[in-house]
């Protein structure tokens, strides 16, 4: 049987001697998961002669170097989608959580490699690398983990009557989430929030809703009291419904509240049991007996089953976590919400974005045309929303129209082309700073040079995370309702980790890019205070200041002395100590006993004082057997 002949073959097939079928990538390099490269031209093979053979092995070595100037090292990009790992100990338990390359963890720990630990970055790693010590520098371990589980575990008994918020502060609340959240959540009717609200603070109109719809407009007021002063009344309605037993629609808008109080890995959780309910329900299938006259329940089911669709794919997009649904065919009609609708597109360019992005580790310009095949996506999305909204998602405008739908369409979709092209702008980075990557033998070899692909790509990148900046500090800061929202501070905390990456591998780029870190840290220090708002302008403020850049507005970072004796120093075994400038910067602006308070009392106290303390009746004797050293020593000492 005669086989095709191929006019190339890849270089990992040259060099084990076997059979390349020509595909890019071929199937022998994805059987072995390995990165297929070609040569930029076959080479042209010439009659055989003794004479001729030093002439052949001079011309293929020249073509690999044209090959290698072009193309960046594998080792360059080999280590960009890692997904980051970091287990978490205590006296009574053991965490260990992972998150995926979209994480903005996988992000933040690149930026920790390229800023502190100066070329210790092992090549041997695992696909999972793990980031405690990155944790603990920024300070972002208890954003990382979440709450533990025994504090989430003690809410409220459920035969304990709930001490409601006083009427008019509920419906406040009311009118604020069916502005907010209800748009993703649209599986009742506002009419419907409205007569459920009337039956908890009126006992006469109580046979139309049962005990669970009353707990799901509990929940909605908890969802929208998580972004405002009323955020105690949303912990203490939320404690009390988690010791019911709750339905489907309840789990779903507790996966809101956990989003919106920065629970992002209990969020992920939740979402996933109820879609397990939802499939034992049968949500998913088309009823075959459905009853004609109950047009508003088979509403409620679609709407219920496709919000719950967009919720699990995008929170676990954003935590590059697998998604459940990924594989899934529903046979549920498209929702009739034009809005839900569109999300619902949203949410599968999303699984494009990971299949096609961020699972197969290939060259940069074989990633660079998977962007592309995305990207005719995503055209299709901005077309629909100029048709349909009147918004230009990727360059927004001051006259475009205002509210919650056209600000989630819009950070959404630039999020969504941050993370298409977030890996070219890592792999310039690591191409601009080879020093950082390679080995002490290839050290000598000089840097290739940035293809215009790849500048363009980056390009895309950049001028996404700089459109959410500008739509979020410009536009949604006018309206209250939007300020407070806390997916605005994780959208603007990744887009702000984005610039400060670029940044650090690209100084000349600082005049650009600082002041619109600036804005954001503006915007960020005008929202209520409170995770993740502190944790991430403390983390920014930190990275700020380790490049010698002005910190922004908001309290001077305090310096503490040198104190090395006894804990954990997170570059101990990766690089020398740094300056303690660097080591010793409180996280957050809103820290409950400012360092410089001790400072004042001591100084307050004079020169003159003169301790006089007795230790002779101390008793030094301690079994330091029975200290729990793991609570003790839990955070990096400031």
């Amino acid at each position: 049987m005669f086989k095709t002949k191929i006019s190339k073959a890849c270089q990992e097939c040259r060099k084990r001697k076997i059979r390349c079928d020509g595909q890019n990538p071929c199937s022998a390099c994805q059987r072995r998961n390995t990165v297929c490269q070609f040569r930029e031209r076959a080479r042209v093979r010439k009659p055989t002669a003794e004479s001729s053979s030093n002439h052949a092995s001079d011309q293929e070595e020249k073509e690999n170097e044209i090959a290698d100037h072009h193309q960046p090292q594998s080792h360059l990009y080999r280590d960009v989608h890692r997904s980051v790992s970091a287990r978490h100990q205590s006296s009574s338990d053991s965490v260990e959580l992972y998150y995926g390359p979209t994480s903005d963890f996988s992000l933040l720990q690149h930026l920790y490699h390229s800023l502190y630990l100066n070329g210790a970055s092992r090549h041997d790693r695992d696909d999972s690398e793990e980031v405690g010590q990155g944790l603990d520098f920024f300070r972002v371990r208890h954003i990382f983990f979440g709450p533990a589980a025994t504090a989430l575990g003690a809410g409220t008994p459920g035969a304990v009557n709930l001490p409601l918020p006083p009427a008019h502060i509920a419906h406040a609340l009311m009118n604020r989430f069916l502005a907010t959240h209800y748009n993703v959540v649209p599986f009742y009717s506002k009419s419907r929030y409205d007569q459920l609200l009337g039956a908890l603070y009126n006992d006469t109109d109580n046979s139309q809703c049962s005990q669970v719809q009353k707990q799901i407009c509990l929940l909605a007021i908890a969802t929208a009291a998580a972004n405002t002063e009323h955020f105690e009344w949303g912990a203490t309605i939320s404690q009390y419904c988690q010791a019911q037993h709750p339905k489907m629609q309840y789990t779903h808008l507790y996966t809101m509240y956990h989003l919106e109080c920065a629970h992002s890995n209990i969020a992920y959780m939740v979402i996933g049991d109820t879609c397990r309910k939802a499939f034992a329900a049968g949500l998913h299938r088309q009823q075959s007996r459905a009853n004609p006259d109950d047009n508003q329940g088979a509403l409620e089911r679609h709407h219920t089953f496709w919000s719950l669709y967009f919720m699990e794919i995008w929170v676990s997009f954003f935590l590059g976590r697998p998604s459940m649904l990924e594989y899934f065919k529903a046979e549920v009609p498209e929702p009739q919400d034009i809005f839900l609708s569109t999300l619902v597109q949203y949410a599968k360019v999303m699984l494009k974005v990971v299949q096609q992005i961020y699972r197969s580790q290939c060259a940069p310009s074989v990633l660079w045309n998977s962007a592309m095949t995305v990207g005719r996506e995503m055209n299709a999305l901005q077309s629909k929303a100029r048709s349909v909204f009147g918004i230009e998602l990727d360059a927004p405008r001051i006259s475009d129209p205002r509210g919650m739908r056209p600000t989630i369409l819009i950070t959404l979709y630039n999020f969504m082309s941050l993370l298409i092209f977030r890996p070219f702008v890592i792999i310039r980075g690591k191409l601009q700073h080879p020093q950082q990557e390679v080995s002490e033998s290839a050290t000598s070899r000089t840097p290739p040079d940035i293809p215009s692909w790849l500048n363009d790509a980056c390009h895309k990148c950049l001028h996404a995370a700089r459109s959410i900046i500008v739509y979020t500090c410009h536009i949604a800061a006018a309206d209250p309702l939007l300020l407070e929202l806390r997916f605005n501070c994780f959208y603007l905390e990744n887009s702000l980790f984005l610039l400060l990456y670029d940044m650090a591998s690209n100084p000349e780029n600082r005049d650009h890019n600082l002041p619109l870190i600036h804005s954001g840290l503006r915007f960020l220090t005008n929202m209520r205070p409170g995770d993740p708002v502190c944790s991430s302008i403390a983390t920014i403020r930190r990275i700020l200041q380790h490049m010698n850049l002005d910190v922004g507005p908001g309290e001077p970072i305090q310096h503490a002395p040198p104190s090395y004796s006894m804990g954990f120093d997170p570059l101990a075994s990766n690089s020398p100590p740094a300056p303690a400038s660097q080591m010793n910067m409180y996280p957050s602006p809103w820290e409950e006993q400012p360092p410089q308070q001790v400072e004042e009392s001591g100084a307050a106290a004079g020169n003159d004082f003169q301790f006089d303390l007795d230790f002779s009746a101390a008793d030094f004797n301690v079994d330091i057997t029975a200290i729990d050293w793991g609570t003790f020593f839990s955070y990096v000492p400031s």
